[in-house]
C-alpha cells in the first residue's frame, strides 16, 4: 500500500492543488475545461478541518483522515465526483456520549457520489432524480469543505454508549429497579380510597 501524503497546513494543501491545476478560486467549469479525470488523495490533519475537530471529544495533532477525490468529466449521464473519506485509526477517534459524556470510539467511513450539472434543469434532462446530490458548474471546487461536510454528515446524530456500557444508563436502570413506579403508587392510593 502506498504511503499517503499528509497535509498539515493550508500552504501544503494549496501547493498540492496547484500541482493539479486547481486553485482555491477554481470552479467545476474550470475542471471541465481540463477535459481529463482529476484524482486527489492523501491524508489531512484535523487542524485543517476546524468544524470536524470541534465535534470530536478529544483531538491530538496525530488525528487525521484519508481521502480520495475523483472527478470524472466524461462520466455519463453527467460529469461525476466521487469522494471517499476514512478516519485513520491511530489514535482512535472519539465522540462524547450524549448520556454520560464519556468517550465513544468512532470510525469514519463515507463514500459519496455527486453529479456536476449546469443547473437543475440539466439534472432533469439527464434523467436523474431531484434527490441526487449535485454541484453546479459555477460552484467553487472547495475540496476541503466538501471533505469536512461529508465527515460531519456521517457522524452519528446523538452518539451513545450501549445500555450496558454507559455509566449513567446503568445507574438509571438500578435506580428504576429500586424506586416504585409512580403509576403503581397512584393505583395503590386508588385502591385504598375504594376500600374506605
Amino acid at each position: 500500500m502506498n504511503q499517503l501524503v499528509t497535509f498539515k497546513t493550508e500552504d501544503e494543501w494549496n501547493t498540492y492543488l496547484s500541482t493539479h491545476q486547481l486553485q482555491s478560486s477554481s470552479t467545476f467549469q474550470d475542471l471541465l475545461k481540463l477535459q481529463s479525470p482529476q484524482v486527489l488523495e492523501g491524508s489531512i490533519a484535523l487542524s485543517l478541518l476546524p468544524r470536524l475537530r470541534a465535534a470530536l471529544a478529544k483531538v491530538t495533532p496525530e488525528h487525521k483522515l484519508s481521502f480520495s477525490w475523483v472527478f470524472e468529466p466524461s462520466a455519463r449521464p453527467l460529469p461525476k465526483l466521487k469522494l471517499n473519506i476514512k478516519s485513520i485509526d491511530q489514535p482512535k477517534w472519539q465522540l462524547a456520549c450524549q448520556r454520560c459524556l464519556g468517550p465513544i470510539t468512532w470510525n469514519l467511513n463515507s463514500e459519496s457520489t455527486f453529479w456536476v450539472a449546469r443547473n437543475e434543469e440539466h439534472i432533469q434532462e439527464a434523467g436523474l432524480s431531484p434527490d441526487d446530490e449535485a454541484f453546479f458548474y459555477e460552484e467553487p471546487v472547495a475540496v476541503l469543505q466538501y471533505i469536512e461536510d461529508e465527515a460531519l454528515l456521517a457522524m452519528p446524530y446523538s452518539p451513545r454508549h450501549a445500555e450496558n456500557q454507559c455509566k449513567i444508563a446503568g445507574n438509571a436502570h438500578e435506580h428504576s429497579q429500586n424506586k416504585a413506579h409512580p403509576f403503581a403508587i397512584l393505583a395503590s392510593l386508588k385502591r385504598k380510597t375504594n376500600e374506605s
